[in-house]
């Protein structure tokens, strides 16, 4: 036996656009969260998501490329709802000068917000691949 239930989540897949752009001269899908500068050791940076690209303010959730970019010391990031206390589980484990990506379907806050924690000062990326609805 099994159930269906089609009206709880819906994933819609986007073109995927950025959300989030540290590094200077790189750009954004509506130029908002570009060029802000490195994150700093031990540090939250608030994304706005929903609302932006093709993300639609009724997301629940948000399918992203979480990308970390050749941090100066060994270091990991942390990805969720900026008004949840944030997982003990990483998103990313990343080396020094390294550039790691990572797929992950992060819930937005009731603002359409996320919030990145890194332990290491890196450059941060951000792309959409799609969002749950419902």
């Amino acid at each position: 036996m099994f159930c269906v239930f089609p009206t709880l989540l819906r994933h819609r897949s986007i073109e995927p656009s950025r959300l989030l752009e540290t590094r200077k001269g790189d750009k954004t899908v509506d130029g908002k969260f570009e060029g802000i500068g490195q994150a700093s050791a031990d540090s939250f940076t608030n994304v706005r998501i929903a609302g932006r690209g093709d993300i639609p303010t009724v997301a629940t959730a948000a399918i992203l490329n979480l990308t970390i970019v050749f941090p100066p010391a060994p270091g990991f990031a942390t990805i969720a709802p900026c008004t949840a206390t944030p997982p003990t589980a990483s998103t990313i484990n990343c080396g020094p000068g390294a550039v790691v990506a990572n797929g992950v379907t992060a819930k937005v806050d009731a603002n359409g917000d996320v919030c990145i924690y890194t332990l290491a000062p890196t450059d941060i990326l951000i792309d959409a691949n799609g969002y749950l609805a419902g």
